[in-house]
């Protein structure tokens, strides 16, 4: 056989095979193996007074500085959006909020880095919404100016709070929410592990006519008074087929706690209360959705307005009633 003339080979072939040898025999860099992390998603930053939609497309958020939604305007965030707060930012809303999320695409408000000062809905002629929401790790106990009490705070307003969850919060008074002056109607909501430094763990109502209906409120505590939910001077509050367990404060009740009130002006009713060795029964301390043998099945108001989704009766807690089934 004769030899072969390398001379005579096309210079494409040429590059083709010196390329080959050359990723045949190179290591990929760690930085290009398969087990490393996708890179960090971009943030779009956004701060100051704002009006229209926060659009899914354009999330995550990276909040550099107060978001104030004025009087005269309204604010719709949309299903999946992300907000991380920089510290000592908040939401203030003296108009209307709309926080459109589902079951699938919860809307998040967290901190960017370490907390952030929460939400403010104050001296608004509209109702604000607040629908699959997760708020958490919001502190206002180091606010200089003292002009918030809480990490959802209702002033003079109207809101609809619904299938959301509040977690990881610490508060002056209500350590997830505080109503003051307000209507409101808080459905279906878990409330879990916030603290506040003088009323309610959990949350505050305030002068006020609040529905608090079918909600888990779960390991919150308070350093001084009521570990859940106080009522104060209520105007009318509601308070049926929810879940406390495992709530705690140095004095009042711990699950809830009543100041200044005309008995008139409060219901408490088919509300699951701990006692005792009593207990829930709660498929783990993260997921509150009831265990076949839990008392709080079928032990919530039986007007058939408040049945779960299946038409049986109303079982307590965040799964139950008709707005239960997320």
């Amino acid at each position: 056989m004769g030899s072969f003339d390398f001379m005579k080979l096309d210079s494409s072939i040429i590059v083709f095979l010196v390329l080959f040898a050359s990723c045949a025999e190179r290591t990929p860099a760690p930085s290009e193996t398969e087990e490393d992390p996708p890179p960090s998603p971009a943030f779009t930053v956004i701060h100051g007074n704002i009006q229209g939609i926060i659009t899914a497309l354009q999330s995550p958020y990276q909040v550099t500085g107060n978001l104030i939604v004025d009087s005269s305007a309204s604010l719709l965030i949309e299903a999946g959006v992300k907000l991380y707060f920089e510290d000592s930012t908040q939401m203030i809303v003296r108009g209307r909020l709309d926080c459109a999320g589902t079951m699938s695409a919860p809307i998040l408000f967290s901190s960017f880095r370490n907390t952030w000062k929460g939400i403010q809905i104050t001296n608004s002629s509209s109702m604000s919404i607040l629908e699959f929401a997760i708020l958490e790790n919001a502190d206002v106990t180091t606010d200089s100016t003292f002009s918030r009490n809480s990490a959802f705070e209702v002033v003079g307003a109207s809101v609809t709070i619904k299938n959301s969850i509040f977690k990881n919060n610490r508060s002056t008074s209500g350590g997830a929410i505080h109503f003051e002056q307000a209507q409101s109607l808080i459905t279906n909501n878990i409330i879990t592990n916030n603290l506040a430094l003088t009323f309610g763990g959990a949350a505050v109502s305030s002068n006020s006519s609040c529905n608090f209906v079918n909600n888990t409120f779960f390991n919150n505590s308070s350093v001084n008074y009521g570990g859940a939910l106080v009522l104060i001077s209520p105007v009318f509050d509601l308070v049926q087929n929810n879940i406390f367990f495992m709530n705690t404060g140095q004095t009042g009740d711990p699950r809830i706690a009543i100041l200044q009130a005309d008995s008139s002006n409060f219901v408490l009713q088919y509300n699951f209360l701990q006692s005792g060795t009593l207990n829930p029964l709660f498929t783990s301390q993260t997921d509150f959705h009831l265990t076949p043998l839990s008392p709080c099945i079928n032990a919530g108001n039986p007007a058939v307005q408040f049945n779960d989704p299946n038409g049986s009766r109303n079982d307590q807690g965040a799964y139950g009633g008709p707005f239960g089934g997320w």
